[in-house]
């Protein structure tokens, strides 16, 4: 955990949170073609900072659970079988592939979750960029892959 809010007036930053391989600023990626690379690299200190403000005044919004990926790649196991899908651990949905996964199963609950509106926010900041999968898909908004 990166962050923690206390209170409408009191949130906690761990150290790691300030040590980030990018840096602390989104600034210097508002314009980049981003290509190839993870949008959870970019979770940086505003991005973090915003969820945990979403926490302190919008009290609808919240860390939504979500149930953790099916083993796909385990023949034994049918991914499929509504009840070994019901046994699977309930995780709370951050990351950009866990909140891509709430969307998905449960819309409604997507956009009540912190991490969710956070990442939707960072993707229009980092507008230059086709976000459509955890990596950026394309060198910018309508050019094709090659």
């Amino acid at each position: 955990m990166n962050a923690y809010t206390m209170s409408q007036s009191l949130i906690y930053l761990c150290p790691s949170t300030l040590d980030k391989p990018k840096g602390r600023s989104l600034a210097p990626f508002k314009d980049a073609e981003l290509f190839g690379e993870s949008i959870d690299d970019y979770m940086l200190v505003p991005a973090t900072l915003f969820h945990e403000l979403l926490h302190t005044h919008i009290t609808s919004l919240r860390d939504e659970q979500v149930r953790d990926y099916p083993d796909f790649f385990n023949p034994n196991i049918d991914p499929f079988d509504q009840t070994y899908l019901a046994s699977l651990p309930m995780v709370t949905a951050y990351g950009f592939s866990l909140c891509q996964k709430l969307a998905s199963d449960n819309p409604d609950l997507a956009v009540t979750n912190c991490d969710s509106v956070a990442y939707c926010a960072l993707g229009v900041y980092l507008g230059k960029n086709d976000w459509g999968n955890t990596a950026a898909l394309s060198a910018g908004i309508g050019h094709a892959l090659p």
